[in-house]
Order: structure tokens, then C-alpha cells, then sequence
């Protein structure tokens, strides 16, 4: 009985020796969606746009035929919407701050209703175009940053959205506000 066990207990003790040895297996790759860096960059002359993504987006078509949307899901959901915008503002900078000024509106009366925590409502730019970024805390838990801007009879929406808190990868700083950024800031017209 003492030589079955110290036979076993000398096999057990080679076979964590020899785990001990081998290398440790690579990590796997990093999603690319933690690092904007390395992103690439997408065109559609279709709707003049240009963005930066983590990986080639999906491309649905929006109900009726109102417009198109590119998105990546992942730990992170990216999207940018072009849609109809139900009437035509043109290139003219008043009437796009006017309805810049109604979706925001939309946007508070929503939140209201529904205790949704809007954290940032400001006015910027996109090519020299009025715009108005968002940070949006919902009560679900998510946090969504997000671009609109409109030109002629269409609205594009940039949105990222991401779990508050989550602390996984890098660049989770402040809700992964880098990646996040970095897609938003990445929105840019093209000629068509």
C-alpha cells in the first residue's frame, strides 16, 4: 500500500513539474474594439461619409427605405445612422442649428419620461458643420455617447453605448470614453 502511494504520489508530482515547464499558452488576441489605433477606416460615397472601425461594419437598411445604418456589436456597440430627416435644412448653418435644437428637445422630453440622465448636451462641429454631442446615462446601466448633425434632408447619428463600470481589456477608462471617442471623432464627410 506505502509503494502504490508513494508510486502515485511521485507520478502526481511529475506531472506538475512538467506542466510547471511548458510555456504557458499566448493570451488570445485583443478585440480590437479597445484599440482605435489600429482600426481602419471605411467610406461610403453612397451616403458621403468616412469612419474609423474596429472591424468591418454590418450594413442594414433602415424601414422604408429612410436610410441606412453601420454598426459593430461587441463589448461595445458602434453605430452610425443616416436617415431622413422629413424636410430639407440644406447647407444653411441657422437651419441646421434650429433643427439640432428640436432634437435635443426630443431628446429631454425622453429622458423625462423615462429617467434617463443626460450628462452632456453641447454644441460642436463636424467638418464645420453645427452638431451636438451627447453623453447619456440610462437607467438600464448603459452609458451612450453619441454625434448628430444634419445636412441638406438627412441626419447622421454616431452613437456608442457601453455597460457603466466595466473595468475588462484597456482603455476602460471613464466607460471606455477613448474607443469611444475615437469612433465619434472619426465621423467625416465625403464628396458623393
Amino acid at each position: 500500500m506505502k509503494k502504490t502511494t508513494l508510486l502515485l504520489t511521485l507520478v502526481f508530482l511529475s506531472a506538475i513539474l512538467v506542466s510547471a515547464q511548458a510555456e504557458p499558452p499566448p493570451p488570445p488576441p485583443a478585440a480590437p474594439d479597445y484599440s482605435p489605433d489600429l482600426w481602419k477606416e471605411y467610406s461610403y460615397t453612397e451616403d458621403g461619409v468616412r469612419f474609423r472601425f474596429p472591424a468591418e461594419p454590418k450594413i442594414t437598411e433602415l424601414a422604408g427605405g429612410k436610410g441606412r445604418r453601420y454598426g459593430r456589436r461587441s463589448f461595445m456597440n458602434f453605430s452610425l445612422e443616416i436617415s431622413d430627416a422629413g424636410i430639407d435644412v440644406g447647407n444653411n448653418k441657422e437651419s441646421q442649428k434650429r433643427y439640432l435644437i428640436l432634437i435635443a428637445k426630443s431628446l429631454e422630453k425622453a429622458a423625462e419620461a423615462d429617467g434617463t440622465k443626460i450628462i452632456k448636451n453641447e454644441d460642436t462641429t463636424v467638418d464645420g458643420i453645427p452638431a451636438k454631442f451627447f453623453v447619456i446615462e440610462g437607467k438600464d446601466g448603459f452609458v451612450t455617447r453619441g454625434k448628430v448633425f444634419v445636412i441638406k434632408d438627412k441626419v447622421y447619428s454616431a452613437e456608442s453605448i457601453v455597460k457603466k463600470g466595466e473595468r475588462h481589456g484597456f482603455n476602460w477608462e471613464n466607460d471606455f470614453e477613448k474607443p469611444a471617442m475615437a469612433f465619434l471623432d472619426s465621423v467625416h464627410l465625403i464628396a458623393k
